[in-house]
């Protein structure tokens, strides 16, 4: 696409995202991996039954960044532009990517994109001594979950420097349920696992503690 002459939309929006990634790879070297899901556009139906036989499904986000960071295991961003609306299947994607354990948003614009990638990719993994400090009563424990949680809620809706939220309650009461085997995953997806979960056991009596501050802090 000749970006010169060509108008604002989502697809320009999206160019401009990928465009400002390779040009900041060596900045932020996960960048590499970000890739786009081709489950739009307008197609023949010939066409259209050959990648839906290969897989392509509707709803898939359009942006995806397969690294962990923070308490995520990885990213996904829907793009939209103008007046355009997420699809029912696009906010059943989104929710349950957000429930599985990703951070999730939908983006009005290039630099809204941009922003809530730089924020991501600035977040800490999680590691044994922040499960230490984090879930036991440490100092620095504020520190430690606002390095490893996003400061904005998961899955959002960014549109004008605005933010409309879609996090819900019952999202934030599974999240302070968390057993010694939830912590376990987290910490095998961010590829910091261990070997015995006796560890782990000595934190968790105050995981409910910190997942209550983790959304007040999300709430900001």
């Amino acid at each position: 696409m000749n970006m010169r002459y060509a108008m604002r939309s989502e697809d320009t929006e999206q160019i401009n995202v990928v465009s400002w990634a390779n040009w900041n790879m060596n900045r932020y070297p996960e960048l590499k991996w970000l890739h786009h899901v081709p489950n739009g556009g307008s197609r023949n139906k010939q066409e259209a039954v050959k990648l839906k036989q290969m897989g392509v499904k509707a709803g898939v986000s359009d942006l995806c960044l397969p690294y962990p960071k923070g308490i995520y295991c990885g990213l996904y961003i829907e793009m939209k532009f103008g007046d355009n609306r997420q699809q029912v299947s696009q906010k059943e994607f989104l929710k349950d990517m957000a429930e599985a354990g990703h951070f999730v948003a939908t983006c009005y614009s290039a630099e809204e994109a941009i922003e809530v990638i730089k924020k991501y990719l600035s977040l800490n993994s999680w590691g044994m001594n922040d499960v230490m400090i984090v879930m036991g009563r440490a100092s620095g424990k504020q520190d430690a979950i606002e390095k490893m949680v996003m400061d904005i809620p998961n899955n959002s809706i960014l549109k004008n420097g605005g933010n409309q939220r879609e996090q819900t309650e019952k999202e934030m009461r599974r999240c302070s349920r968390m057993t010694v085997k939830d912590v376990m995953t987290l910490l095998e997806k961010s590829g910091q696992g261990f070997g015995s979960s006796r560890t782990v056991r000595r934190y968790t009596t105050s995981i409910s503690q910190t997942w209550r501050l983790t959304r007040t802090l999300s709430h900001r």
